[in-house]
Parts: structure tokens; sequence; C-alpha cells
């Protein structure tokens, strides 16, 4: 809506005005009123109407005496001139003054009218066109800025000046905004009106920011902020910025990195907001520890997962579900990619839960509702915890059959740890037994003892390392959970009736 003010010294000439014209109808609404020249004025300057109905005689200063001011002060509004005198050098000096109308008193009704109509129409002209031109300029800017982050136009004096870039700062960051929502645009270009520090446009209908020398104290408040007034349009949002530049020609590397990191949204989705050097902190500071340094072979994980599973160390399938997860980001593989590896690893966990516990098979868990469910996860980290959940079921299920098959689950547990400093209390206590019960079960199960079962393990895989020939004697019985070599010896010798030796010579 427009607004209109009234300027008359007579009331019953501003109450005919309000109430002959439908202002509304004609898209204006009377902002104020006033009775006298000088009065007028200053409410001309003050309200900065669209339109102004002035008297032309009126107490203080006349009405052509107060247009020619409010023009010389600024003011581009249009004027009506009412007056009851048709006086030439009246109507010639609204003229000179650019004055819309000049109309008699008393007011013909569809005169003024017709005249509140061709200046409505008048004033939405002008302001499309300033709009347009806007534009346009906006446009080319755009474009420029576009070109510079593809380094497709060299940066000179002569450009900048020319489409009146703003350079001149020490350090800039470029940001990807990922929507694609004309109002998250406005919201973010609105946010950032007539702010030196950012230029706002779009590339491949993303909103972008080049953000030009902001603190990081600044830069973290105004994202925050930011963030926030896109989440009160009720959408989730993922922001990704690129390393800090001292260059403006080095824009592009700052583009390549958001982009790099809105590629990886799948990794970091819960964060919202990720920084180049974010990423770099996070990925120094995963230690994944492996075997023979293989950590790209997920056997590994995989392995020492299912014996959590089998044992019922949620503790440990939580570690390994989240060093699973690190691994993934520090690697930076794709959605696709992980989501396979995951169903590959959960379909490998249930297949050989059911070939070791029979009742399994009676009683399988359903593969493709889970696959259906790794590959509708929209974060690595809902995917871990979906994963890490499903494990922990599977280890509930057979924690929870028979003796028979918590037995299972203790020799498997010393077969995969014969190494260590194994004792029955340990064992008992890990699998919530009272210790001379389970020595009780384990002797009618195994038909022997703990201690001679956990020697005959150890025996049987110091042989198979002594065959192969590439451990000295000491470091044989250190690998198989020996601390004196004496004792080693004679264990060994009373098992297989010679000595270690004797084995490596053959």
């Amino acid at each position: 809506m427009l607004k209109v003010l009234l300027i008359d010294d007579e009331p019953i000439v501003r109450e005919g005005l309000k109430t002959i014209i439908n202002w509304e109808e004609n898209g204006f609404f009377i902002c104020g009123e006033a009775v006298d020249g000088r009065t007028g004025l200053n409410k001309i300057l003050c309200l900065k109407p669209d339109l102004v109905l002035m008297d032309i005689r009126m107490p203080g200063i006349n009405g052509i005496d107060a247009i020619k001011k409010a023009k010389e002060d600024g003011y581009k509004g249009k004027f009506i001139i009412l007056s009851g005198y048709s006086d030439f050098k009246y109507a010639q000096s609204a003229v000179r003054l650019g004055v819309s109308s000049y109309i008699l008193k008393p007011i013909d009704e569809l005169e003024l009218i017709e005249s509140i109509k061709s200046i409505a129409l008048e004033i939405s002209n002008d302001v499309t066109h300033k709009k347009c031109m806007d534009m346009g300029e906006k446009q080319l800017k755009d474009d420029i800025l576009r070109n510079i982050v593809m380094k497709s136009v060299s940066i000179n004096n002569l450009l900048i000046q020319s489409y009146n870039l703003n350079f001149e700062f020490d350090y800039f960051e470029f940001i990807i905004i990922d929507t694609t929502s004309d109002e998250n645009f406005r919201i973010i270009a609105n946010y950032f009106c007539n702010c030196e520090n950012a230029d706002v446009f779009k590339i491949e209908d993303r909103p972008v920011l080049i953000f030009k020398g902001y603190s990081d104290i600044n830069e973290s408040n105004i994202i925050q902020n930011l963030y926030k007034e896109l989440l009160r349009a009720n959408e989730s949002m993922f922001i990704a910025i690129g390393r800090l530049i001292k260059s403006i020609e080095e824009l592009s590397i700052s583009y390549k990195d958001a982009v790099g990191i809105l590629n990886n949204r799948f990794l970091y989705e819960e964060l919202h907001i990720v920084h180049f050097e974010d990423i770099i902190c996070v990925n120094e500071n995963v230690v994944i520890k492996s075997i023979d340094n293989n950590m790209r072979d997920m056997s590994y994980h995989f392995e020492r997962l299912y014996t959590a599973i089998e044992v019922g160390d949620i503790e440990k399938i939580n570690k390994i579900t989240a060093e699973v997860g690190d691994y993934f980001r520090k690697q930076k593989y794709t959605s696709e990619k992980i989501k396979g590896i995951c169903v590959n690893m959960v379909s490998g966990i249930i297949e050989k839960t059911i070939l070791n516990y029979e009742e399994f098979k009676n009683n399988p868990v359903n593969e493709s509702i889970i696959g259906r469910e790794i590959y509708n996860t929209i974060s690595l980290q809902k995917l871990i915890l979906y994963i890490n959940n499903e494990f922990i079921l599977i280890s509930n299920k057979i924690c929870n059959t028979s003796p028979q098959n918590t037995m299972k689950r203790i020799l498997n547990y010393i077969e995969k740890n014969y190494y260590k400093d194994l004792k029955l209390e340990f064992l008992a206590e890990i699998f919530c037994y009272n210790s001379a019960y389970l020595g009780k079960m384990f002797k009618n199960y195994t038909g022997e003892g703990f201690n001679g079962y956990l020697d005959k393990i150890r025996m049987e895989k110091a042989k198979l390392l002594l065959e192969q020939g590439e451990l000295k004697v000491y470091q044989v019985s250190e690998k198989v959970g020996y601390k004196s070599i004496d004792y080693f010896y004679s264990k060994f010798k009373k098992h297989f009736g010679v000595s270690p030796k004797k084995i490596m010579n053959v």
C-alpha cells in the first residue's frame, strides 16, 4: 500500500478527502494530515508519503513554498495541488515543481480519482523499473562473483571498479548452504542485506556466501544466528565452510573445500555447521588400532566384533562400532560404500551366528528389513547407532540361551584370548557366574579342568608357530602367554614328549 498525506487548513476539506475517495481500493492509506504549510512540510520529511494532497494558501508558509522546500531537502514523492484559486502564476509554479495535478475547489471527485489512479500507476512503474535495474546489476555482479570462484575470469582493478566489488580485506572464506528453497535464499539475502563483509549469490541453485574479514568469533556467532533464522522456517540446514584464505585469487580453494564437505554431508550430518579446519582436526585425532597395520581389512573389525557379540561385551560392541564409524569418516567413504560395507558386516554376523547356534536357524533375523533400514539412514552417526543396536540384540539372544551355549562362548573367548593372563575367576566375572560353579560346569563340558584346557590350547598354538620357523623359542613362549621360558619348556615337553627345539628342526 502507498502512503498519502493530507494538508489543508480547512477541517471540512480534510474530512471530505477522507470520505469521498476509497483510498484502499486505489492502493493508498492515509498516513497523516496537517493544518498548515509548516506542519505539513515537517510531516512530509518525517513520514515520507508517496503522495501529498496540499492546499495552496495556508497559514505559515504556502503550499508552493512547502513543495519547493521539501524537494530541496530530498523528498521524491508526488504532489496534487488543491486550490480555490485558478491563479495562472500558482499553476505555473506548480508545473515547474513537477506537481502531478492542479485541481480546483470545489473538488471534482472523478477528476481526483483519475489523478490518484494515474499517480499510483506511475509510482508502480517507477518502482518496477528500479527493481529491474537493481536486479540487472545484481545479476551481473553475481555472474562475475561466480566466474571469480570458478576461476573463469581474471581479477583486475577495472573489474572491481566496474562491478563495485569490495575485496579490500585480509582474509576470505567460502560458505555453501545446502538448500534450494527460494524462501531460504530470501532469508539469507535479507540477513546480509547492506553488509559489506558478505556477498550473497547462488551456485547450482544453492545459496553461497563469500565472507570477508570476519574474526573467528564474529563468524561463528553470525553463522549460528543465521542457522537459527533458517530453523524458524522449519527446515534443518547444513552449512559447509571452506578454509580461510588470504587472497581473493585463492577463493576457488575455499570453494572446493566447501563442496568437498557438502559431498560428504552423510559423514557430518549431526554437526549442522561444518568448517574445513574442524574436519582436519577430527581426522587427525581419530586413532584406530590395527593388527599388522591392515586397517583397510574390515575382517579385523568383523572378528573383534563377533567375539564381543558372543561374550555379551556390550561396552566392547559400542567401542568397535564407534571405531568403524571413525574409520569411515577418516577415509571419507561415500555413503553408498559405507552402507554396502555395513550390510555385508551385519549379514556376515548373522550368518556366523546361525552357523554356531542351532536355535538361530529356527528364529532368523530378517536381513531384508535391516538392509532397508541401513540404506534409508541419512547420516553416518544414525547408521552406526542402528547397526550397534542390532549387534546388541543379537548378542542378547546368544547370551540368553542355554548353559551349553554359554560354554561355547567361553571356549570361543579362550580361543581368541589364550595368550593373555586368563584366570577362571576373570571368566566367571565377565560371564556372570560363580567361579566354583563355572569350574564344575567347565569340567563337565570339556572333560578337563580350566588350567589344563588353557595349556592345551597354548601348546597347539605354540607348535604351529615353532613349525613356521619364523620365531625363536622365547618369542613363541611369550606369544602364547608364558612369561617363563623354563616353564614353557617343561609344559611343552610334557604335552608333546619332545622339546620345542626338536619341533623347530623337523
